[in-house]
């Protein structure tokens, strides 16, 4: 898989839907590994908006997914650690976001756009659906 880290020209919105739509078969495997569904919201256009929904019993904590999933695609973002987590205990329903770097486009630094996953983990739900 080829990924464009560091391009000198900007990538057009439907080559970074691609790119990012690309990424989905290695990102649901390692969900799965990690007891969790995934799902795409948003236009995919400026990155990649993903939601994690724990699938089974024994589901990982969402920081070990979002450990796993940065690991998986660090080897391209040439030895900088690309990974954030932000929002803690913030979000609704426990919700828990993560931002994965993986590189960015543009002529130079002023005009240089990110290319990223933010990832948003639901790790419970308290509310309960009413009878």
């Amino acid at each position: 898989m080829k990924f464009w880290i560091r391009e000198k020209h900007k990538i057009p919105k439907s080559k970074l839907k691609k790119f990012y739509l690309s990424l989905l078969p290695r990102i649901r495997r390692i969900a799965k590994q990690c007891g969790y569904a995934i799902g795409v919201h948003g236009s995919c256009t400026r990155d990649l908006d993903l939601i994690a929904a724990p699938w089974t019993k024994k589901a990982l904590q969402p920081m070990t997914l979002a450990v796993r999933l940065e690991k998986s695609f660090s080897k391209y973002t040439k030895g900088s650690r690309g990974f954030t987590a932000e929002g803690f205990g913030n979000k609704p329903h426990g919700r828990k976001c993560f931002v994965i770097y993986l590189g960015c486009h543009g002529a130079d630094s002023r005009n240089a756009a990110a290319i990223y996953i933010d990832l948003s983990v639901i790790s419970t739900c308290k509310e309960e659906f009413p009878k």
